[in-house]
């Protein structure tokens, strides 16, 4: 159920400076200014992690409405770090200021793993392994956990692991003169492109540049 502002102003207000009445306009500010800097911490999360939603838009709050960001625990640590900064203690402001923005990554982060660990069990129920998005949801969801990649890059990872492996295979078969077909094609253009290359050589291919690069 989402927060009311003025649910938040009752819960927050004993925060607020040295605590004050909920009804005090000060409540109001500390809040509305605690919401703009995690929205903004958000929003370049959210950016970051490639999470396919619409940034949220601050916009000052009174009486009515919800809370923008729903999350009172790292808004109420925001407001204790305003208040240390207004009284000039600048490393306790941005302790705690810290600490609320991790507040905020932490439950962004949780959100991106679980939509993304859904999306690529679904490709990965829909597509068998040798077609390119059956590929893609077996190494999304062996990786989801530490790299939290969306399916976008990970096919990324695929056509390119796959146009490797291709070109490769071609030039040992012109090299030792192999009496069997080269592959036609080094790409995989669309979801159920069939791959011609064992699909657990791509797989190898991919995990070892995702470990280089995420290093």
């Amino acid at each position: 159920m989402a927060t009311s502002f003025q649910n938040a102003k009752i819960a927050l207000a004993p925060y607020v400076d040295n605590g004050l009445d909920f009804e005090n306009d000060r409540v109001t500010a500390r809040i509305n200014e605690a919401q703009r800097r995690l929205i903004d911490h958000y929003n370049f999360l959210s950016r970051r992690e490639e999470l396919e939603k619409s940034p949220l838009v601050f916009i000052e709050n009174g009486k009515s409405g919800n809370l923008i960001l729903d999350d009172l625990d790292a808004t109420k640590v925001m407001i204790l770090s305003l208040w240390r900064e207004e009284n000039n203690e600048l490393e306790m402001a941005t302790a705690l200021e810290q600490k609320a923005l991790a507040f905020v990554e932490r439950n962004l982060l949780q959100e991106v793993e679980y939509a993304r660990r859904e999306e690529f069990q679904g490709l990965e129920d829909t597509y068998v392994i040798t077609q390119r998005d059956g590929l893609v949801g077996r190494i999304g969801l062996e990786t989801v956990a530490r790299y939290r990649l969306s399916s976008n890059r990970i096919r990324s990872y695929v056509r390119q692991a796959y146009r490797n492996a291709v070109d490769h295979y071609n030039f040992v078969i012109r090299r030792e003169a192999f009496d069997r077909p080269k592959i036609a094609s080094n790409d995989l253009p669309q979801e159920d492109s069939t791959l011609e290359i064992s699909p657990e050589v791509i797989r190898e291919i991919v995990i070892n540049q995702l470990t280089q690069d995420r290093a």
